[in-house]
């Protein structure tokens, strides 16, 4: 027998919806600039996942809080 698992972290949009990421998929992040108006988008977006299909997700979560989850702690 074959067992697969499937690894999504989860994080949340400004809106406050849920997205589950797959951390094989995130090619690289953004953070935004402390103390600077924000240009990732909107003003609540504090990390800007970019993902291997080409695709952006900006995410509440600090980018060093969604490396700490990519880590597993």
């Amino acid at each position: 027998m074959i067992e697969l698992a499937v690894v999504l972290i989860l994080l949340h949009t400004p809106d406050q919806r849920e997205v589950r990421v797959s951390p094989e998929h995130i090619t690289s992040m953004h953070s935004a600039k402390t103390g600077e108006s924000n240009k990732l988008i909107v003003d609540d977006v504090r990390c800007l996942l970019h993902l291997s299909d080409g695709k952006n997700v900006g995410v509440v979560e600090a980018c060093d809080v969604v490396q700490r989850l990519l880590e597993g702690e």
